[in-house]
């Protein structure tokens, strides 16, 4: 329940853009997080994203990609896991190209990156 504010109290303003809200970063109530790996192939310029989800079948999988984070729920299931994870140092995704697939009990995904960074090059003397 929200607490009520008098008429002439503003609300703090909250800072635009946001990315990925604080709201939507707690999970819910009763959720867990599953065991999950994310690297980043500077070679195929992708995100790799392997996340175990044991004995869940593929309809209640609910596993979306936005430009700076993922989402993966399966909130319809009794075995309710949850995620939100950004991307680090403000990498995007192009979401246009995502692979995903589910083998056995493993969700493999491939993440495009549109903007990654250059790496400086180290001088030796």
């Amino acid at each position: 329940p929200r607490s009520q504010r008098p008429p002439n109290v503003l609300a703090p303003p909250r800072p635009l853009p946001r990315s990925l809200s604080e709201d939507a970063a707690a999970p819910p109530a009763g959720t867990i997080v599953p065991q999950f790996s994310c690297k980043y192939s500077s070679y195929h310029r992708c995100f790799i994203l392997n996340i175990n989800l044991p004995k869940v079948p593929a309809q209640f999988i609910n596993f979306e990609c936005h430009k700076r984070y993922f989402h993966l729920d399966t909130l319809g299931f009794s075995r309710k896991f949850f995620i939100n994870f950004p991307f680090p140092d403000g990498l995007r995704v192009s979401t246009s190209v995502v692979q995903a697939d589910l083998r056995g009990a493993t969700l493999k995904a491939t993440l495009p990156v549109s903007n990654a960074p250059i790496p400086e090059p180290e001088l030796y003397s």
